[in-house]
């Protein structure tokens, strides 16, 4: 079209509604990209923040403010049981048969229950 010839109002109307439609297209996807470009960053926040240990408060206390507190006497009694027969020993089963499976086999020295007794050190000499 040259510059001498006028438009008509059936153009100028649609060429009217075409800015106007443009127009609001480009504000929504500047907002919708706005939009986007926050959640963008603010998942990078979240990922990269460092989370911060809460702080420790200690307080501090005199001597003189705590009244004493009273502890409960704990007696500590306790039965040795009567001697051990051969039927309540402790039996070991031994065999030949080798297994996929290591076993670590410590020379540990003989170490004492509550009761005072000794238990051996476990060898496997003495399971035959």
């Amino acid at each position: 079209m040259s510059l001498h010839i006028e438009s008509t109002e059936d153009a100028l109307a649609e060429l009217k509604k075409q800015r106007t439609k443009t127009l609001t297209a480009a504000i929504s996807v500047s907002f919708l990209g706005v939009a986007l470009m926050g959640l963008l960053l603010y998942l990078v926040h979240i990922i990269v923040a460092v989370p911060e240990d809460p702080p420790m408060v200690a307080y501090a206390t005199q001597e003189g403010d705590n009244p004493d507190i009273d502890t409960p006497e704990v007696t500590q009694t306790t039965q040795r049981p009567s001697s051990s027969s051969t039927s309540a020993q402790v039996k070991v089963i031994a065999a030949v048969a080798t297994a996929d499976v290591a076993v670590v086999n410590p020379a540990a020295p003989a170490r004492a229950t509550e009761t005072g007794e000794a238990f051996p050190a476990s060898s496997p000499s003495a399971a035959i």
